[in-house]
């Protein structure tokens, strides 16, 4: 996969104001996969081994993100969580986070690219009411030569999630 993401899950990328019905809940589940030949090709920003992208506006979900082994040379991310979920007819902010798991995951590389993150979430345009919860646990990292990544193995930035638990990983970067 040179400059690709293996799996990717985008949800209303054309940030349309979907008629919700509030009782309907998102259900994504990423599990059991085995990804290798990871490289970055000219420093191409879209290198993902998994990529969830939620623009729907006030969809509630639980994202699940486990057992999956994820290796290559280089990635930009190796999971990656990005919601925007602004309603952009009326300017406001959306709901935001839902339900984000991520366990268990087994990652290897060889170099993490450059101002980025083996495990990256990020909430764009969301409401400051709390809601959902991010739980990044037991997963295994190793990054095995000398990196031009950000330093660290996790960010969460932006969140509205209501908890956020990270616990038992090991990250060797």
């Amino acid at each position: 996969y040179h400059g690709y993401t293996a799996i990717q899950i985008q949800t209303n990328t054309q940030f349309r104001d979907w008629a919700q019905d509030d009782s309907k809940k998102g259900n994504f589940v990423i599990s059991g996969n085995q990804i290798s030949g990871i490289d970055i090709y000219e420093n191409a920003l879209g290198t993902y081994g998994i990529e969830f992208r939620n623009h729907e506006i006030d969809m509630n979900y639980d994202l699940v993100i486990e057992k999956n082994t994820i290796e290559g040379k280089s990635t930009k991310y190796a999971i990656a969580v990005i919601n925007d979920t602004m309603n952009k007819k009326k300017a406001t902010p959306g709901a935001g986070t839902g339900n984000i798991s991520i366990q268990n995951n087994k990652m290897k590389f060889g170099s993490i690219g450059s101002g980025t993150y083996p495990i990256y979430i990020l909430e764009h345009n969301a409401s400051p009411t709390l809601r959902g919860k991010i739980d990044v646990s037991n997963n295994n990292l190793t990054v095995t030569d000398e990196s031009n990544g950000a330093g660290n193995a996790l960010s969460i930035s932006g969140s509205n999630a209501e908890t956020v638990t990270v616990a038992n990983n090991n990250f060797n970067i």
